[in-house]
Protein backbone atom coordinates (compact mmCIF):
# COMPACT_ATOMS: atom_id res chain seq x y z
CA UNK A 1 0.00 0.00 0.00
CA UNK A 2 1.43 3.83 -0.62
CA UNK A 3 -0.02 6.82 0.62
CA UNK A 4 -0.94 9.52 -1.58
CA UNK A 5 -2.05 13.13 -0.74
CA UNK A 6 -5.36 14.03 -2.79
CA UNK A 7 -8.00 16.98 -2.75
CA UNK A 8 -11.19 15.90 -1.57
CA UNK A 9 -14.54 17.82 -1.52
CA UNK A 10 -16.64 17.50 1.99
CA UNK A 11 -19.38 15.18 -0.64
CA UNK A 12 -16.51 12.75 -0.77
CA UNK A 13 -15.57 13.09 2.41
CA UNK A 14 -18.84 12.10 3.92
CA UNK A 15 -19.22 8.90 0.84
CA UNK A 16 -16.26 7.70 2.59
CA UNK A 17 -17.20 8.77 6.20
CA UNK A 18 -20.93 6.76 5.08
CA UNK A 19 -19.27 3.63 3.20
CA UNK A 20 -16.27 3.22 6.31
CA UNK A 21 -19.54 3.57 9.01
CA UNK A 22 -21.61 1.04 6.83
CA UNK A 23 -18.37 -1.17 5.74
CA UNK A 24 -18.62 -1.49 2.52
CA UNK A 25 -16.40 -0.14 -0.78
CA UNK A 26 -16.86 3.59 -1.76
CA UNK A 27 -16.28 4.87 -5.86
CA UNK A 28 -14.87 8.82 -5.95
CA UNK A 29 -14.62 10.87 -8.92
CA UNK A 30 -11.10 12.65 -8.45
CA UNK A 31 -11.21 15.59 -11.02
CA UNK A 32 -7.91 16.40 -12.60
CA UNK A 33 -7.88 19.50 -10.57
CA UNK A 34 -8.32 17.59 -7.58
CA UNK A 35 -5.26 15.08 -8.82
CA UNK A 36 -3.19 18.05 -10.50
CA UNK A 37 -1.48 18.67 -7.09
CA UNK A 38 -0.79 17.11 -3.58
CA UNK A 39 -3.70 17.36 -1.29
CA UNK A 40 -4.63 17.55 1.83
CA UNK A 41 -5.89 14.46 2.36
CA UNK A 42 -3.68 11.28 3.05
CA UNK A 43 -5.45 8.16 1.43
CA UNK A 44 -3.55 4.73 1.36
CA UNK A 45 -3.53 3.40 -2.13
CA UNK A 46 -2.85 -0.02 -3.74
CA UNK A 47 0.15 0.32 -6.38
CA UNK A 48 -2.13 0.24 -9.35
CA UNK A 49 -4.24 3.09 -7.77
CA UNK A 50 -1.30 5.43 -7.13
CA UNK A 51 -0.10 4.60 -10.47
CA UNK A 52 -3.62 5.35 -12.47
CA UNK A 53 -4.10 8.67 -10.77
CA UNK A 54 -0.54 9.48 -11.92
CA UNK A 55 -0.99 8.04 -15.91
CA UNK A 56 -4.59 10.27 -15.69
CA UNK A 57 -2.26 13.30 -13.89
CA UNK A 58 0.21 13.10 -16.69
CA UNK A 59 -2.62 13.30 -19.57
CA UNK A 60 -4.53 15.97 -17.91
CA UNK A 61 -7.24 13.87 -16.69
CA UNK A 62 -9.38 12.81 -13.40
CA UNK A 63 -9.55 9.23 -12.21
CA UNK A 64 -12.25 7.38 -11.01
CA UNK A 65 -11.10 5.55 -7.34
CA UNK A 66 -12.67 2.54 -5.71
CA UNK A 67 -11.54 2.10 -2.12
CA UNK A 68 -12.38 -0.90 -0.69
CA UNK A 69 -13.35 -0.99 2.76
CA UNK A 70 -10.02 -3.20 3.96
CA UNK A 71 -8.60 0.63 2.62
CA UNK A 72 -10.55 2.43 4.57
CA UNK A 73 -10.21 0.43 7.81
CA UNK A 74 -5.88 1.07 6.94
CA UNK A 75 -6.99 4.99 6.28
CA UNK A 76 -8.67 5.23 9.68
CA UNK A 77 -6.17 3.63 11.93
CA UNK A 78 -3.46 5.98 9.53
CA UNK A 79 -5.60 9.04 11.00
CA UNK A 80 -7.38 10.39 7.90
CA UNK A 81 -10.45 9.27 8.70
CA UNK A 82 -10.14 10.70 12.29
CA UNK A 83 -9.75 13.79 11.16
CA UNK A 84 -12.33 14.27 8.51
CA UNK A 85 -14.68 12.62 11.12
CA UNK A 86 -13.62 15.44 13.42
CA UNK A 87 -13.74 18.05 11.22
CA UNK A 88 -17.13 17.30 10.02
CA UNK A 89 -18.22 17.41 13.34
CA UNK A 90 -16.49 20.55 14.21
CA UNK A 91 -18.57 22.12 10.68
CA UNK A 92 -21.55 20.69 11.53
CA UNK A 93 -21.53 22.24 15.21
CA UNK A 94 -20.39 25.86 13.57
CA UNK A 95 -23.37 25.37 11.24
CA UNK A 96 -25.66 24.72 13.83
CA UNK A 97 -24.33 27.59 16.01
CA UNK A 98 -24.41 30.41 12.93
CA UNK A 99 -28.34 29.16 12.14
CA UNK A 100 -29.21 29.68 15.53
CA UNK A 101 -27.60 32.96 15.98
CA UNK A 102 -29.46 34.24 12.69
CA UNK A 103 -32.90 32.34 13.83
CA UNK A 104 -32.40 34.35 17.79
CA UNK A 105 -31.60 37.82 15.47
CA UNK A 106 -34.86 36.90 13.39
CA UNK A 107 -36.37 37.04 16.28
CA UNK A 108 -35.85 39.29 17.99
CA UNK A 109 -36.33 41.53 15.28
CA UNK A 110 -39.83 40.31 14.69
CA UNK A 111 -40.38 41.09 18.27
CA UNK A 112 -39.80 44.74 18.28
CA UNK A 113 -41.75 44.98 14.89
CA UNK A 114 -44.17 43.55 16.97
CA UNK A 115 -43.84 45.54 20.08
CA UNK A 116 -43.69 48.84 18.28
CA UNK A 117 -46.98 48.01 16.60
CA UNK A 118 -48.58 47.25 19.65
CA UNK A 119 -47.50 50.44 20.72
CA UNK A 120 -48.80 51.92 17.97
CA UNK A 121 -52.26 50.10 18.46
CA UNK A 122 -52.72 50.96 22.20
CA UNK A 123 -51.82 54.79 21.65
CA UNK A 124 -55.18 54.94 19.22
Amino acid sequence: MIKSLVTLCEYQIKKIKSAYENKVSVRLYLSYEKIEKSGECTLVLTKKQKEWIDTNRAVGKGAILELTYEQLKINQTGGFLNIVLAALGAGAAIYTAIKNARHQAAEQQELKRHNAEMGKNSSK
